[in-house]
């Protein structure tokens, strides 16, 4: 089962057996060919805020480290798709290295954001945590599960 999430429609199209809506879903399936996978936005995101891209500045370095490891405690609560009942917060902060630039970083050339997403919920609503973080890194908030 393909399932895409956007939040401008704010809800789950899968593909499904009946005949007049495979139909539909055609359109669908050619409409979100071009949503990227999560896999590849966090990758994105990943040559934004990676610890090892900011050697030369030590704070935004430490502060990306810390919130590196949240992340990844967030994207595991990803894996487990049953409701979660857990109030568990993870706080990122992240120093982000500009789209374009060459030469040396100042701490003046990132931009620099503060969010709290929740682990806990079904996992749709962890999934729009994780387009908020997408959209706060200027990579857009669409992306597919699987």
């Amino acid at each position: 089962c393909n399932l895409w999430w956007t939040p401008r429609n704010a809800r789950y199209l899968s593909q499904s057996a009946s005949s007049a809506e495979k139909e539909k879903e055609t359109s669908h399936d050619e409409e979100n060919q071009n949503i990227p996978s999560m896999e590849s936005k966090l990758r994105k995101l990943y040559m934004r805020v990676h610890p090892d891209l900011f050697n030369s500045l030590p704070v935004a370095k430490k502060t990306n480290e810390k919130s590196f490891q949240n992340l990844s405690n967030f994207l595991e609560t990803l894996k487990q798709s049953e409701f979660s009942a857990s109030n568990e917060k993870f706080v990122l902060e992240f120093y982000l290295r500009p789209k374009e630039h060459s030469g040396q970083l100042k701490m003046g050339d990132l931009e620099h954001f503060q969010m709290t997403v929740r682990g806990g919920g079904s996992e749709f609503e962890k999934q729009m945590e994780l387009g908020k973080l997408f959209e706060k890194c200027g990579l857009g908030a669409d992306f597919k599960m699987k």
